[in-house]
């Protein structure tokens, strides 16, 4: 048996045709190593994973929970592999999953600075503003 070099052009070119064949067979396995990879993998060493951080900073109001660190435009703030993000929408991706694509997550209750996913809502830009009128 010849001894094959991992770092071959043929060996490197194989093994994109099976991880490209195993994303197509198993795309909620990978939506779960996406998932898991957010909660943990990118967290830089001493650093608690991004929920962690938003739940140090929540007081909890007549259900909602209201994010008390920074803010921007009345929305929370947190800071996730070097880059800013709103906290709504890492509540909402790590307790609920991805945020679909084309969507907006809208605040049911009605308070920009809320993180708790059972009060948000992926809609359409449309609906988010029609209901933003509306109350």
């Amino acid at each position: 048996m010849a001894y094959k070099d991992p770092q071959s052009p043929k060996a490197k070119a194989a093994g994109r045709r099976n991880s490209a064949l195993f994303r197509q067979r198993h795309p909620e396995r990978v939506a779960a190593v996406k998932r898991a990879c957010y909660l943990k993998s990118y967290v830089p060493k001493g650093q608690p994973p991004p929920i962690d951080r938003i739940m140090a900073k929540v007081e909890v109001v007549d259900g909602c929970w209201l994010f008390q660190g920074a803010k921007r435009s009345g929305y929370g703030q947190i800071s996730v592999e070097g880059k800013n993000k709103q906290a709504h929408r890492v509540s909402y991706e790590v307790n609920v999953g991805p945020i679909p694509e084309g969507l907006e997550l809208d605040h049911l209750c009605r308070a920009t600075n809320c993180v708790n996913p059972d009060h948000l809502e992926p809609v359409t830009h449309a609906e988010n503003i029609r209901r933003a009128h509306a109350s």
